[in-house]
């Protein structure tokens, strides 16, 4: 059987490793966009384009073809683009990002030309019981065990509150915190369902505010070792944060993203002098003047057309101890409904004690539009930025279109 791998990249390498000595698979081979990594890589293995490998696919010269774990968005575009071209679903092959580092992609593979396919044949394969091992974790791609997104509230409220706020902070009264232990039980449950979530983003409100945010960054890189953790601020509090939350960044290779606001901006330099003194990985967003209006507090839009048109989707699943939903739409728009006297049934919610709930049914349900995406619009409009007020907080139209 032959099997060839997407991307030419180090990943993918240890992967053509891994099939090789598997056993499994007699030839293994890489498909690669970018045109000028064509040919043979360092390691001796065939890199081939696209449109070659679906040929040879549809020729039975390639069997399986196997997406490695990166990006959801990266690894949604590929597998669109494999089926498209006629690809069965049973022969895209998904392998996780466990994988990474269980086979030496130094290791030289040896490999021959094949007379008639021009694809590589192992020889001398190693029969390496811990690669058939690791191979019990390549799935099909519909049945893999990995989520892209997911973002937790440390904080409902802010110490910025800026209108137009998506998340509707300058409307919340008083201080409002995420409970941990139910933050844990939800991480907790969401870890039976999913061994990898390649993205935590930990947010607020400002998630500073909330004195025990280390506890939430010590949850999360406990329960998913190998998710990318960034946790979103906007910077007024970074000097005074405690030493264990700076130990906890620091240990747990968290990157902090500073959302560059205007009454920030010029404190920016020192900012970023700070954290590299602290050696805390960061990044700081170009200046923020306008805010995208994206509700319209009516609730008149179509919500299958306001899906469609959403840039969020599949990139900010939001959690609430054991409550899962697509965004944080459903969580925050019962701020705006008790500002503005207006009903919100909350909708789009996934109950993760749910009985019977399967990985399947949660993915299928955060793929799909629900109620309350009427509240959202299909054609966002541009605000410039500005602060809430006692103004703002009593006209809808500094929140909606």
């Amino acid at each position: 059987m032959t099997a060839a791998v997407m991307s030419d990249s180090e990943f993918g390498r240890e992967l053509c490793a891994l099939l090789a000595r598997s056993g499994k698979y007699t030839s293994v081979l890489i498909i690669e966009k970018d045109y000028r990594r064509w040919g043979r890589n360092p390691d001796g293995i065939p890199v081939i384009s696209m449109g070659k490998a679906i040929k040879a696919y549809h020729d039975r010269e390639i069997d399986v073809i196997v997406i490695p774990s990166m990006e959801e968005s990266m690894n949604e575009g590929m597998y669109a683009a494999l089926r498209e071209e006629g690809v069965h679903p049973e022969d895209i092959l998904y392998a996780p990002v466990s994988l990474r580092g269980k086979a030496d992609a130094s290791v030289s593979v040896s490999l021959r030309e094949s007379v008639d396919t021009s694809v590589p044949v192992c020889q001398e394969i190693m029969d390496d019981a811990s690669a058939r091992e690791c191979m019990n974790r390549i799935t099909v791609y519909d049945d893999r065990t990995e989520l892209g997104t997911v973002e937790i509230h440390a904080a409902d409220h802010c110490n910025l509150n800026c209108k137009n706020c998506s998340m509707f902070c300058g409307l919340i009264e008083g201080e409002r915190f995420a409970d941990y232990e139910e933050t844990r039980k939800g991480v907790l449950k969401l870890r039976e369902f999913f061994d990898h979530v390649k993205k935590f983003r930990i947010i607020g409100g400002e998630p500073l505010l909330n004195q025990e945010l280390y506890r939430y960054i010590d949850l999360t890189r406990e329960v998913f070792p190998y998710t990318d953790i960034r946790l979103i601020t906007n910077g007024i509090l970074v000097p005074q944060m405690s030493n264990r939350l700076k130990n906890s960044l620091r240990e747990h290779d968290v990157t902090l993203i500073i959302t560059q606001y205007p009454p920030m901006a010029a404190g920016m330099d020192d900012l970023h002098a700070f954290l590299e003194a602290e050696k805390i990985r960061h990044e700081i967003t170009e200046p923020v003047k306008q805010f995208q209006k994206i509700y319209d507090l009516s609730g008149r839009q179509l919500a299958e057309a306001s899906w469609r048109s959403c840039r969020w989707k599949r990139e900010c699943a939001t959690m609430y101890g054991s409550r899962l939903a697509t965004c944080f739409v459903p969580f925050v728009l019962p701020v705006a409904g008790k500002a503005f006297d207006f009903p919100v049934a909350q909708t789009g919610i996934i109950d993760l004690e749910e009985d019977g709930l399967t990985r399947g049914e949660i993915r299928r349900r955060l793929d799909e539009p629900f109620s309350l995406c009427r509240f959202c619009t299909a054609d966002s409009v541009m605000a410039e930025w500005g602060l809430a007020d006692e103004y703002s907080k009593n006209d809808m139209r500094d929140w909606s279109i």
